[in-house]
């Protein structure tokens, strides 16, 4: 489900000359990050409270648990409630629940991950994604990645969805996946098709389960250029088109690699969500919805790839790093952590993701887990698991 995550980042320290110098000082109870930048700009001047036992952490598998033998999911979700997290975000495909046709469907697989996780004590976050063959637009008929014909159909189906899980304590629903992107949208980002698909299928899941949670699609890094909006003006496009009311709170994927979340440059995924001039959280306030959240629908790092490695100790930004070094990535989990512990606009966290999906390095897709494919761990996971296990 991912992007490549690094091209807005790249873009936009090109100019810068020089890597950053870092000092990562950590105790028992805080964590304090000094970074300098090229242009000599502190990263951060705030020490991090350590995160809390009760935060709101998960994990987002995407189809992985769906696409899992019996056996498997059941030892990856033991492994995942072993980490102490609460939540788990994972995809509920409309061209797989719907594959042939309008009237009917097969929850299996998704019935399945819903009673297993839940057997686990963990909360949902189903996203409601993808359209089948027969619901698409005609310039969108080879990959299900593009927005629906008509939006009454994903309605339908949003409706369906939330009928039958409400009952079984399913109430949070997040509607797309990175629909400020091109490349999920079937062409280019549209912020009013967006709208009227958020607004419709909010509708259909409010009139069968009004106290149901609806996060936004969440949001990718990107400049606005090309078939990809940035999400500052994806957001207030979704306000300008009448959308405020159809969503309780927004979904963001601010993924910062090659740096991590205290890296104070505007260009950081992660700042923007509170600390850039233009930000998530400004755009929201100035629409009314300070109170609302912003849930961290994915935020991660990728541990190897075709092209440079980031590491602690150089990012390599001038180097247009695809990936960054294990404890880079434990580094940015912990960071997460700790600025999610003390941000009060913080809905839960989802980490991406629990396990690397593949060893070829052709592409880093493959290596966004806290485990590795044959199921050694990296230093991330123990990062995550004293983080809740104490």
């Amino acid at each position: 489900m991912r992007i490549q995550r690094t091209v807005f980042a790249l873009v936009m320290v090109a100019v810068l000359v020089a890597t950053a110098a870092v000092l990562f000082a950590v105790t028992n109870h805080t964590a304090t990050v000094l970074s300098v930048s090229a242009n000599g700009r502190s990263a951060t001047t705030r020490q991090h409270a350590v995160a809390q036992p009760n935060q709101e952490v998960g994990l987002s598998v995407g189809n992985t648990l769906e696409y899992a033998n019996d056996a498997n999911r059941d030892a990856a979700l033991d492994d995942i409630q072993s980490l102490g997290v609460t939540w788990l975000r994972f995809d509920v495909a409309w061209s797989d629940v719907q594959s042939d046709n309008s009237t009917t469907y097969d929850w299996t697989s998704v019935d399945n991950v819903v009673a297993a996780a839940q057997a686990r004590g963990l909360h949902l976050l189903p996203i409601l994604v993808y359209t089948p063959t027969w619901a698409r637009l005609p310039s969108c008929a080879n990959t299900a990645y593009c927005a629906p014909a008509d939006p009454d159909q994903f309605a339908a189906f949003a409706r369906t969805a939330a009928e039958r899980y409400a009952p079984q304590g399913v109430h949070d629903w997040e509607i797309w996946n990175e629909p400020n992107m091109g490349r999920y949208w079937g062409s280019a980002g549209n912020i009013v098709g967006y709208a009227t698909l958020l607004t419709h299928a909010s509708t259909a899941i409010r009139a069968v389960d009004p106290s149901a949670v609806v996060v936004t699609g969440g949001l990718s890094p990107a400049a606005t250029r090309g078939a990809d909006i940035s999400p500052t003006d994806f957001l207030e496009g979704l306000y300008d088109a009448g959308a405020g009311n159809s969503f309780d709170a927004v979904g963001d994927h601010p993924y910062s690699y090659p740096v991590p979340p205290s890296y104070a440059e505007d260009w950081n995924a992660w700042q923007q969500m509170d600390a850039t001039p233009t930000s998530i959280r400004s755009v929201m306030a100035a629409h009314g919805d300070a109170a609302k959240q912003i849930w961290i629908t994915e935020y991660g790092a990728p541990t190897n790839g075709p092209g440079t490695e980031a590491t602690e100790n150089n990012y390599q930004l001038d180097n247009a790093p695809d990936h960054v070094s294990e404890a880079l990535q434990a580094r940015m989990l912990s960071e997460a952590l700790q600025a999610h512990a003390e941000d009060p606009w913080a809905g839960p966290l989802f980490w991406y993701s629990y396990k690397d999906l593949g060893i070829t390095t052709d592409t880093n897709e493959n290596f966004f887990g806290l485990i590795r494919f044959d199921g050694s761990k990296k230093p991330s996971y123990a990062i995550l698991q004293q983080n809740f296990i104490q």
